[in-house]
């Protein structure tokens, strides 16, 4: 299995020659940069709907329709997949921040907070 950051770099390479990564020097106005991540987060969060939709539709797994991809596990994939991107072009170390997240998650009591879910 792939490392979280080997995955971040090879999808971070296909986006660039794909040319989804912004121009060199764009995410220094901090205008474009807030745009340009807002707009990204909103893709991430169209695939999670999609996944919903998979989910409403009880297709939980990957399947092929028409040559492509569907399904809650491929939407959640295309998740993922744009998370990635978005910390690749952000130079954000992804893996490191999910290690301290879950080391912070351990110190957590069971079910903190009283939620249902």
């Amino acid at each position: 299995m792939k490392t979280i950051s080997r995955l971040q770099r090879e999808i971070g390479e296909w986006s660039k020659s794909r040319g989804w990564f912004p121009a060199d020097g764009a995410l220094a106005d901090p205008e474009f940069k807030a745009l340009f991540v807002s707009s990204k987060l909103a893709l991430i969060h169209s695939e999670v709907s999609e996944a919903l939709e998979a989910v409403r539709e009880h297709e939980y797994e990957a399947y092929i329709a028409e040559g492509k991809p569907e399904g809650c596990a491929t939407e959640l994939a295309d998740a993922v997949i744009r998370i990635l991107d978005l910390a690749e072009i952000l130079g954000l170390d992804l893996s490191g921040a999910i290690d301290a997240k879950m080391l912070y998650n351990h110190t957590r009591p069971y079910k903190h907070g009283g939620k249902a879910i």
